[in-house]
């Protein structure tokens, strides 16, 4: 959801996917994460900083593309669906649940 409204594009999600079956690494994978970042395709880089939070302790590859492949999915429907839900705040318990109901 952040994503979407930091106007991240969804050929940056993919290339998040694409970098992690390249460089088969989770560390490489968040340098690359920081880069992307610092060339500003990730606006504010607040879902990035989120993204990083969520990565940073697997190093199971397996793991780490889970993660990005339901990124991209929640990506998707936010930016087709526009849901009308507000961003979790520090306790976002019940977000995921209020995002897909909105998406559907």
């Amino acid at each position: 959801f952040e994503a979407w409204r930091d106007g991240v594009r969804l050929a940056q999600v993919n290339k998040l996917l694409e970098m992690l079956e390249s460089l088969q690494d989770t560390d490489r994978l968040l340098v690359f994460l920081a880069y992307q970042v610092a060339r500003g395709q990730w606006g504010r880089g607040a879902s990035a900083r989120r993204l990083y939070d969520l990565l940073k302790d697997y190093k199971s590859i397996e793991k780490v593309r889970e993660i990005l492949t339901l990124f991209k999915w929640l990506y998707e429907i936010c930016s087709r669906r526009r849901p009308r839900v507000r961003p979790p705040s520090l306790k976002p318990e019940g977000f995921l649940k209020e995002l897909l109901k909105s998406a559907l």
